[in-house]
């Protein structure tokens, strides 16, 4: 596995001017401060450059929050255990992350090289979300269970609260917009009349 970009933070500055190791480097206090980013300048350095591809090569796009929570070596195994699946390789990447702490964002694309055309897709594909240690892959086959097909998000229109999810008992205590609305006026009201008293004793 071969590291294609650079990365534009404080640290790599410093390993690539000897100044750090880069196990030094993995624990290093400011290694979250970076040197170039989007939308700070009217004008971006962006670094383009050509590779050499062969059929069959796998590239792999992901943020630090994968490569700092993952060895490298774990991640060239995930993704030989799941070369014929990239989909459940980046998804075996995103568990693996998860599992040590997940303490940053977490996104991984991949894909691979090859001469035959590539299947057609929608625009937009629908994930399941992952709401608990049910939703990890198997240990061994790298497998996700099976889900119903509907996800696990409920819309609930702002004028009724999800007192489902309220502790038994605790219902009632959910003050409905009308009755919100009662006591605002109420309060605009007194605050007006202390207002006038107020007026009345300084003009006597």
């Amino acid at each position: 596995m071969e590291q294609l970009t650079e990365d534009h933070s404080l640290v790599n500055e410093l390993v690539k001017s000897g100044k750090l190791s880069e196990e030094e480097a993995q624990a290093h206090p400011q290694r979250s401060v970076i040197t170039r980013a989007v939308g700070t300048d009217p004008d971006v350095d962006v670094d383009g450059f050509t590779i050499e591809a062969a059929e069959g090569d796998v590239f792999l796009i992901c943020s630090d929050g994968l490569t700092d929570m993952v060895e490298d070596e774990e991640i060239l195994e995930l993704l030989h255990q799941n070369r014929d699946d990239l989909d459940k390789a980046v998804k075996a990447l995103v568990v693996a992350a998860n599992r040590v702490g997940g303490e940053d964002n977490i996104t991984a694309l991949a894909f691979r090289i090859s001469s035959e055309a590539a299947p057609s897709l929608e625009d937009t594909v629908a994930m399941p979300a992952l709401t608990g240690d049910e939703d990890e892959p198997d240990e061994h086959t790298r497998e996700y269970p099976e889900r119903d097909g509907h996800g696990d998000t409920m819309v609930v229109p702002p004028s009724e609260p999800a007192s489902h999810d309220l502790p038994q008992g605790t219902e009632g205590l959910v003050p409905s917009p009308k009755r919100v609305r009662i006591v605002l006026i109420g309060i605009v009201l007194l605050l007006l009349v202390a207002a006038a008293i107020v007026w009345w004793l300084v003009v006597r």
